[in-house]
């Protein structure tokens, strides 16, 4: 390798009217100018690339949403069909045996809770809550109907008691 470097060395400098430039580094222009095209590559790539990534985190989020109001309806459910004791159901609070089991919808915090009485317990069921409604469908029949309305949508199911 060095031979073949000396041999390219003396052939130029044996070409007339030609110096002899040793290339050490770049040129602040050279510089200057490869910041600006990666800049502008950097512009092109990135902005699509920050849309993409918005929007999984937007879509985990309501998905984990809507997991979280599927086992809140099939717990709900699951109380209502086989809970010994006593249902009442309200606008907003859903109770189930005894002692009983509560599921409670706070306004304020726009979460749907479930709340033991012994032991005291408190838990988050879902959050990013619109509204929470339990209706009795039949007066007579124990058919109740549960519904968790959110941003994304409303979903609701209907629970018979055995």
């Amino acid at each position: 390798m060095t031979r073949l470097c000396r041999s390219i060395t003396a052939a130029r400098a044996a070409v007339p009217g030609k110096r002899l430039h040793r290339e050490l580094g770049v040129t602040l222009i050279e510089m200057v100018i490869t910041i600006a095209v990666l800049g502008i590559i950097a512009g092109f790539i990135g902005r699509p690339l920050i849309n993409l990534l918005e929007n999984r985190q937007r879509l985990n989020m309501q998905s984990d949403q809507a997991e979280s109001i599927d086992y809140a309806l099939s717990r709900m459910t699951n109380d209502v069909r086989f809970e010994k004791g006593a249902v009442q159901c309200n606008a907003g609070t859903l109770s189930v045996g005894a002692p009983p089991v509560v599921y409670q919808y706070d306004a304020g915090q726009n979460t749907l809770y479930l709340e033991r009485i012994n032991p005291p317990e408190r838990f988050e069921l879902v959050a990013n809550v619109n509204s929470f409604t339990c209706t009795n469908v039949e007066a007579g029949v124990s058919l109740y109907e549960l519904a968790i309305s959110t941003d994304t949508g409303d979903i609701a199911v209907r629970a018979f008691r055995r």
